[in-house]
């Protein structure tokens, strides 16, 4: 993978910066929840404390006085617990819309309207200058085939963010222009020979640089169906080129596009006849 600038890397720590916070959000919600009381009832104990000890006084000095010391106290107990009362129900309050601001604040991020401080074309083009420019030759060199073995079909080049279906905990970030991205990127090489398609998958992470190559043959006999599928993930549709045998389904996600669709149709004809 090609090395990133220091202008690239802050870039792309930007854009998924919003994303990261949510956690930290989730917590402090959490937090929230579990505070209890404020202060305020605190304050008004004290002040009902200090009203006994006044009463007291009030006794000692006026011992034939006693019932009205009684009456005085019972009265400022009631005035406390309401001064308490009112002072949980500003708390809870205060609180409610501490949480609601922060539940507002994840849900703007998981819908995109967020300020990434660079534009979703800006980091496109980066992941895509990160793809390296002899990934058709590794391909081959990894699957140990010669040109010759592939030339009664156009290979397909497949590439996209790979977004894990099952992992909820994955760092997903939705663009200005809809689309989810994620910091792992896949390239895909498919070729097809006389008895077999190959495919050789590139896939890294474009925060951390890590990257690994995968590589599978399927002999055309086993293949029980290429097809194109639409998929809602996270709510977006998504794209995927789909390889069916007896075992399971392989899928690659892929963006759209004419070039795309034709490389695919002629895979799947080439796919007919060796089937």
């Amino acid at each position: 993978m090609s090395n990133t600038t220091l202008e690239e890397k802050q870039a792309i720590s930007r854009y998924f910066a919003p994303e990261k916070r949510i956690p930290q959000l989730q917590q402090e919600i959490e937090q929230l929840k579990k505070g209890g009381r404020g202060s305020t009832g605190k304050v008004a104990g004290g002040v009902v404390s200090g009203v006994g000890t006044a009463t007291g006084m009030f006794i000692n000095l006026f011992p034939g006085m006693g019932w009205v010391a009684k009456a005085t106290e019972m009265s400022m107990k009631g005035v406390g617990k309401l001064a308490e009362a009112g002072g949980n129900a500003i708390d809870s309050s205060a609180v409610h819309a501490q949480i609601q601001t922060k539940t507002n604040e994840i849900q703007k991020i998981k819908s995109g309207e967020v300020n990434r401080g660079i534009s979703d074309e800006y980091l496109d083009a980066i992941v895509e200058n990160l793809v390296p420019d002899d990934l058709y030759e590794r391909a081959l060199d990894s699957l140990m085939l010669d040109e010759s073995q592939v030339k009664g079909v156009k290979p397909v080049y497949l590439e996209d963010y790979f977004i894990d279906e099952t992992d909820e905990n994955q760092l997903v970030a939705r663009g200005r222009d809809g689309l989810d991205r994620s910091p792992v990127y896949q390239a895909t090489w498919l070729f097809g020979t006389a008895k077999q398609l190959c495919v050789y998958q590139y896939t890294f992470n474009v925060e951390t640089g890590e990257n690994r190559e995968t590589t599978k043959k399927y002999f055309w006999k086993n293949i029980t169906e290429l097809s194109n599928s639409t998929e809602i993930v996270r709510g977006n549709r998504k794209k995927y080129f789909v390889i069916k045998v007896a075992n399971g389904d392989y899928k690659f996600a892929y963006k759209d596009s004419d070039e795309v669709r034709r490389s695919i149709r002629g895979l799947n004809a080439f796919y007919d006849i060796n089937n």
